[in-house]
């Protein structure tokens, strides 16, 4: 970082935004109607800055006029991007693979005694279930892909994960697959199954880690498909986030739990709920997006949240199958200025007290205390910034150079004590915490099923007073942009 010349970069120039857009959009400088949309579509480096692209020499030649005055410029500013890579066998640390180790031998609570189950909300250990089926997969396939390379085709990847096992496996198809997902943004956006899914589109844009359910497919037939880590569909495999994998244990968890409830009836109740014409098509994606249809179900007023910030650490006021986020040390965007974020997303799947387990994306589908993942975060903040990042759309390109250069130097050796992370680490959170309205799926279950569709949901006295409550502290995932990252995975 030291030797790139920040202050050379003269971020006022119109013509530097330009650039910094068309980058953006992946599309031809010279033309941005020629814009990145298939991977049968190269687009070639400026040799000088090494930023900009275009279509082909006649583009570039019909555009010298103007990128001449900035070209300069753009090569450092090229040059300050690449100072935050880092190879990406430096993301995990030794005290992570420890945790790792650790936990790796805990049995998973298959068999629940008889007096737990009668006290336990049956709901949350359908969601807390389907989480553990998620996060083995993804387990298994992060560990024996080299073994048995068909786990590439299938199972749940960390986008960071699967572009490594690509790299790793090194074959002329693997690489040829690493660079489609990552010009097509799979990677950074997040992938399912065409044959299922959509990607959701917001005007224009398409939505980071975000699905809509096509037409002619039946939820529960999908979220079958998705039990086995979508094994029987060619090129199956999903790149996902720790926010996608509880919106799949959620719906997964209610299918199961009204199939418990209902027999077969309870899996056209949710089928109705879930798929057209009755319902709304089941959304993978966030809580607060205005398409998911899962938000009428989920408590999420201040009410709720007051409630879920008592306790302390091993003894938190939370349900086994409830949703909570645990966040990382605050400092983490000025050593990570281009990072996703720093926190796990999880679900608690075992509530005693003084032995409260959660897992997630990313941590041992068998559990780890809240300590264990603060400690996990702990070490992601350690870790060299991160090569495999995103920026969010409302940064200005002279905020993320600026934020780069004053921060970088200072911080970028910058470490939190193990022995003491507790100090730094804000750990348990409950902003996000989420939880099904008890009333409203016990209405679910005891109504015919000819009633059951998003109509009757949306008008439910229960469910229209919480989602008018709800806090408005979640947020639209908005348009991300890649560049960066994209930049950094070449």
């Amino acid at each position: 970082m030291s030797a790139v010349n920040t202050q050379a970069i003269n971020y006022n120039l119109p013509d530097l935004k330009y650039y910094y857009d068309a980058k953006v959009k992946r599309s031809c400088a010279h033309n941005p109607l020629h814009q990145f949309l298939s991977t049968t579509k190269k687009l070639s480096s400026c040799s000088r800055c090494q930023f900009t692209l275009y279509c082909n020499s006649a583009c570039q030649t019909a555009d010298w006029k103007r990128h001449q005055k900035v070209c300069d410029d753009l090569k450092n500013l090229n040059a300050l991007i690449n100072s935050f890579s880092s190879s990406s066998d430096s993301i995990k640390t030794n005290n992570k693979e420890k945790i790792e180790q650790k936990d790796q031998n805990r049995p998973i609570d298959r068999k629940v005694e008889k007096k737990s189950q009668e006290k336990e909300d049956r709901l949350g250990v359908h969601v807390a279930a389907a989480m553990q089926v998620i996060i083995s997969n993804a387990e298994k396939s992060k560990k024996n892909f080299l073994a048995d390379t068909s786990l590439l085709n299938q199972g749940f990847w960390y986008g960071q994960d699967y572009a490594n096992a690509l790299k790793e496996i090194g074959t002329e198809n693997s690489l040829k697959l690493y660079e489609t997902l990552r010009d097509k943004g799979d990677l950074l956006q997040g992938r399912l199954p065409s044959k299922l899914f959509k990607p959701q589109i917001k005007n224009g844009v398409r939505q980071d880690f975000d699905w809509v359910l096509k037409p002619n497919i039946k939820p529960s037939e999908a979220l079958l498909e998705a039990s086995t880590g979508f094994k029987g569909i060619e090129k199956g495999f999903a790149i996902i986030e720790c926010g996608t994998a509880i919106s799949l244990a959620r719906y997964m968890g209610l299918m199961n739990y009204l199939k418990e409830q209902n027999g077969a009836e309870g899996v056209e109740k949710f089928d109705r709920l879930f798929s057209l014409p009755q319902g709304s098509p089941m959304n993978i994606g966030y809580i607060d997006t205005p398409i998911q249809p899962m938000r009428y179900l989920i408590n999420f007023t201040e009410e709720a949240l007051a409630k879920v910030k008592k306790g302390t650490v091993g003894s938190r006021v939370i349900k086994v199958g409830q949703a909570v986020t645990i966040r990382g040390v605050g400092k983490y965007k000025n050593k990570h200025p281009f990072s996703q974020g720093p926190h796990y997303n999880v679900i608690c799947i075992k509530q005693e007290k003084g032995n409260q387990l959660f897992t997630g994306l990313g941590l041992p589908s068998a559990g780890v205390t809240e300590n264990e993942v603060c400690l996990a975060l702990a070490n992601e903040y350690n870790a060299k910034p991160d090569h495999f990042c995103r920026i969010p759309s409302e940064m200005t390109l002279g905020t993320i150079i600026n934020l780069a250069a004053q921060n970088s130097d200072q911080l970028k050796t910058d470490q939190v004590n193990l022995e003491n992370f507790e100090r730094e680490v804000i750990g348990y959170n409950t902003f996000s915490s989420e939880d099904f309205i008890p009333d409203l799926i016990a209405e679910i279950v005891k109504s015919p099923l000819e009633k059951i569709s998003i109509a009757f949901i949306e008008q439910h006295p229960k469910a229209r007073k919480k989602f008018e409550q709800r806090t408005t502290t979640g947020a639209d995932s908005g348009n991300l942009l890649n560049v960066l990252a994209k930049k950094l995975l070449l």
